[in-house]
């Protein structure tokens, strides 16, 4: 066990008294959380928290016991302070990033976030196929979609979904679409290529829709397929953030507005290691703040 850090989390649960809420301030895994508690109560022969199935809160040798363990941890960190955080600031961090139409604007940002440590260096990779973080050594990355890796550390930053869109010189040619099957039927449409089989990935509409698309366009860019859209040649299925100006200026329209959507959720993650360097860690703050905060104004 290392007590360090079971120290640390139970320094934090002892403020939240909320494994759930300990575990994202962390950046942990929740049964993480519950493991070091577990382990450190075991080692102390003692209880630190009182459970019940609504709430926890710490028992009496638990308060006695936590300005102790704040003290160590403030000792720990002064210990370390001089010895080698201005190292950690040095190197190589690399990022994984979907294929998002505010990616440029994310990592302005983020290099101007950077400015006071001129030797990190960024391994910024941009695509749509899915890496093995471990093999490919990625540090930080986002991920679009409900898929779970028990080696990440995962956090919520957002959530985002498809629109179904057209433009208008090819809506007139053709009309409204009576139903999915009209849609199917008659309509020429576009489908996002998958970067990892080169297959046309299928419109998920939501759990009782999908269309399986023959695409007369494809691409592995969304902003392709809006502009294919836009010509009035293909109706896209098309992430909301993509076709977000164009909706707004009237060069495509929304079809089936009133149908439920999939909300996809937008998650940034970091490997699950012992040691984080603190470089790593910086940056995965900084990325969940300059990302976090653009979906929040989208909402």
């Amino acid at each position: 066990m290392d007590r360090l850090f079971a120290l640390k989390v139970f320094c934090v649960a002892a403020e939240t008294l909320q494994f759930k809420e300990t575990a994202h301030r962390l950046a942990i895994s929740a049964p993480v959380i519950t493991r070091s508690i577990a382990e450190l109560e075991r080692a102390l022969g003692e209880p630190l928290f009182i459970r019940s199935t609504r709430q926890i809160v710490l028992s009496d040798f638990g308060r006695q016991f936590l300005p102790k363990a704040q003290g160590l941890l403030d000792e720990s960190e002064q210990l370390f302070q001089s010895q080698g955080n201005d190292d950690e600031m040095h190197g190589v961090v690399r990022i994984a990033m979907p294929i998002l139409p505010f990616n440029d604007e994310i990592l302005g940002e983020l290099l101007s976030a950077l400015e006071p440590y001129p030797h990190i260096t960024l391994d910024w990779q941009v695509g749509g196929k899915r890496l093995n973080v471990v093999e490919k050594q990625i540090d930080v990355g986002i991920r679009i979609g409900f898929a779970a890796d028990s080696n990440l550390i995962a956090r919520k930053i957002g959530q985002m979904h498809e629109k179904i869109v057209i433009a208008p010189k090819l809506l007139a040619k053709l009309g409204k679409p009576a139903n999915f099957v009209d849609l199917k039927k008659r309509y020429p449409l576009a489908a996002l290529a998958d970067e990892n089989t080169g297959k046309a990935w299928a419109w998920h509409i939501n759990d009782d829709e999908q269309i399986h698309a023959n695409p007369q366009f494809y691409s592995q860019e969304m902003n392709a397929i809006l502009a294919a859209v836009k010509s009035g040649r293909v109706v896209g299925h098309i992430l909301d953030c993509v076709c977000a100006d164009a909706l707004a200026t009237g060069e495509v329209v929304e079809l089936f507005a009133d149908i439920p959507k999939i909300q996809w959720p937008v998650y940034l993650y970091r490997q699950q290691q012992t040691a984080v360097p603190a470089r790593v860690k910086f940056v995965f703050e900084e990325l969940a703040r300059i990302v976090g905060r653009r979906f929040i104004q989208a909402a």
